[in-house]
């Protein structure tokens, strides 16, 4: 971004601009002070060269500009500038004024991940566009269009902020006006190929947001309904080897995986993992993030299926991810150790403890410098150590690994957490046992352990 643009942006909404996450900003009281210090500014510099119109233009060039180019935070400082340039230009009453709103809204959650202002925003424009007029008969398409952005923003917003009633009750606005939009859109023009696009692309992205709404909501039906209906509409508009079916497969897996786990259909999973990996495969290097990613989705499918032939194949995907993601990240990165865990955890069914053991012992430096000193990761590797020296009748070390994992425990989780008060009596059951001072002790006598590792969500 040019100085220009950067003393453009400071002086129109200069408070605005790079607030830390933690901050949360009730924006809507202030807008209308914001706004005029903008105006007058403007007067009082007395830019004779440069209307409110052209001003307004330039902005909404420049935005289009960054858009396209991706330069997310040049798109940013563009989008705050145009609120107050709208509301001049327009008016306080005014469906472009409210479409401001909802662009600056939208900008708030894709580019800064600001949920609060996202919602505020998105709240301010729906309250602007309720006191709107009607529109002009040339205007009746943007002006629908600008309600389905509003209710749609608002919905992605709401669901991020675990207000789901009020998420799909925006959401499903959103769309019932889009279906409207749509009409609308074939009665008056005959579409080009980049409104066509344009519309396309806004009917997936409210699909996608109640699809991912149900898959929080645990409605298990809706978000596959929805999903499988973004399937078929890509598959038709482009190709079956379209990216973005990937995602899609890869969220079916996961709103299989929300129903209670004596309902999952695990062979329907393995279908979804194997048409996400067969898409990706065809569309990267084998040796890629995205192929590794596929390929530890699959593994992770055939992992849930307690059969020595779901086992065999489960180690091949897991390995063949384990390579990739070494490849494109090495050793020390979570979803290398993520695979590396579900791979220790196929072992750990075959009797392979050994190398689980090895394999740990490795992993644990590792994983501290990766996900920190205390961290659930360092604790559930502790104890599954601790666990396989049980299962050897080693009560010393498997009591060293075990107070690491409590100490780890009582820090991330608190002392009265369930996992926490677990260790604590594996600790006490250990300490309690006669042979505990021994080195060895028969494998009869040792305490019960269950020596297992909870596969990678």
């Amino acid at each position: 971004m040019t100085s220009n643009d950067e003393s453009d942006s400071e002086e129109i909404y200069a408070t605005d601009r790079s607030l830390p996450n933690s901050v949360s900003l009730i924006m809507s009281e202030d807008d209308t002070s914001e706004e005029e210090n903008f105006i007058h500014q403007n007067k009082a510099h007395g830019d004779i060269l440069s209307t409110p119109d052209e001003k307004l233009r330039k902005c909404e060039r420049k935005l289009e500009s960054y858009k396209k180019k991706g330069l997310k935070d040049q798109a940013f400082s563009q989008l705050i500038k145009l609120v107050p340039l709208r509301r001049l230009v327009f008016g306080d009453h005014h469906w472009k004024y409210a479409e401001a709103h909802s662009a600056l809204a939208r900008g708030y959650l894709d580019y800064k991940n600001y949920l609060t202002q996202a919602i505020t925003k998105a709240e301010k424009a729906k309250s602007i566009f309720s006191a709107c007029g009607s529109p002009a008969s040339n205007q009746k398409i943007p002006f629908t269009r600008c309600l389905v952005e509003i209710n749609l923003v608002l919905g992605r917003s709401l669901s991020l902020g675990k207000k789901y009633k009020e998420a799909e009750s925006a959401l499903v606005k959103s769309w019932q006006v889009f279906k409207s939009l749509e009409k609308q859109v074939s009665s008056v023009q005959i579409p080009t190929a980049s409104s066509s696009s344009s519309l396309l692309d806004l009917k997936h992205e409210i699909k996608y947001a109640l699809a991912e709404l149900y898959i929080h909501t645990k409605d298990t039906e809706k978000a596959i309904s929805a999903l499988k209906y973004l399937i078929e509409e890509i598959s038709k508009h482009t190709s079956d080897k379209d990216d973005r079916l990937i995602l899609m497969y890869t969220k079916l897996i996961q709103a299989e995986n929300s129903r209670k786990k004596s309902l999952v259909n695990h062979e329907l999973i393995i279908e979804y993992a194997i048409k996400a990996h067969d898409i990706s495969t065809s569309l990267h290097s084998l040796q890629s993030v995205e192929v590794a990613d596929t390929a530890f989705a699959l593994g992770k499918a055939y992992a849930d299926i307690d059969s020595e032939k779901a086992r065999s194949a489960a180690e091949i995907y897991c390995k063949e991810a384990l390579s990739s993601y070494q490849s494109c990240y090495g050793n020390n990165h979570k979803k290398t150790l993520r695979t590396q865990d579900l791979l220790n955890k196929l072992w750990m069914r075959d009797g392979k403890e050994d190398d689980v053991m090895k394999s740990l012992k490795s992993s644990i430096p590792r994983k501290r410098e990766v996900f920190g000193e205390c961290s659930s990761e360092v604790a559930e590797s502790n104890k599954l150590v601790a666990g396989i020296y049980l299962t050897k009748g080693d009560l010393t070390r498997a009591h060293k690994y075990l107070k690491e994992a409590y100490a780890i425990e009582q820090e991330f989780y608190g002392p009265q957490h369930a996992k926490t008060k677990a260790t604590k009596a594996m600790i006490a059951q250990l300490e309690d046992n006669p042979g505990f001072k021994n080195t060895k002790i028969t494998l009869g006598n040792r305490p019960k352990f269950t020596s297992t590792i909870k596969s990678a969500r």
